[in-house]
């Protein structure tokens, strides 16, 4: 069976000292956007910052611009193996592309390697009200190994409360000092309007 590739996302908080709720005493934190996936193109990193309690956020809005981004492949050692630059993709529009989105300066993109460990690093410029002015964000994270389904599944699975669950069988994906979850899609090839819960309606249909 084909390799089933790991994705892990990368979220980067540059937090400031304390917690105050005042809005008078609100100060924006950067927030960092990112996932890695395994045997995959790296994708695009967004970078914004947090809005007042109280505000909508909205990344058109909340974009920041002028950033520096990098992520370095480590190492086994820890050192700097491979860097690459993120540039902003100004002249993007929508969810590809615009103020606040950087993307890979290489081209072809490189490959995410799984089992590898990854650093982020943002340097932001200080502006807008940003404290402290040059905030820098790091986030160190090692990509998850592929796994792969050993059995394949039927095509389609007629549901029954009182049947056996659906089951899998995979391959493990190593994950260092983390539980590995995996997450699976279902459609519903001919869903019904029921005003109640599977549960509920087969003891209501038993009588």
């Amino acid at each position: 069976m084909p390799a089933m590739r790991s994705a892990l996302l990368l979220l980067a908080l540059g937090f400031t000292a304390g917690c105050d709720l005042a809005e008078e005493d609100f100060r924006p934190d950067v927030v960092v956007e990112g996932v890695l996936i395994a045997e995959e193109p790296m994708t695009s990193v967004r970078l914004s910052e947090s809005a007042p309690i109280g505000e909508v956020y909205a990344f058109e809005r909340q974009a920041l611009s002028g950033a520096t981004v990098r992520v370095v492949l480590l190492s086994a050692t820890g050192e700097s193996e491979q860097t690459v630059r993120f540039v902003e993709d100004v002249g993007g529009t929508g969810t590809n592309g615009g103020p606040g989105i950087y993307v890979p300066e290489l081209r072809p993109k490189p490959v995410v390697q799984a089992g590898r460990r990854y650093r982020l690093e943002v340097e932001v410029p200080g502006e807008r009200g940003l404290v402290p002015p040059g905030t820098r964000v790091r986030a160190e994270t090692t990509v998850p190994d592929t796994f792969r389904i050993e059995a394949q599944p039927p095509p389609a699975i007629s549901y029954d409360i009182d049947a056996p669950s659906p089951a899998l069988d995979v391959t493990s994906s190593d994950a260092p000092g983390r539980q590995a979850i995996f997450v699976f899609n279902i459609r519903a090839l001919e869903p019904e309007r029921y005003p109640l819960t599977p549960l509920a309606a087969a003891f209501v249909e038993d009588g």
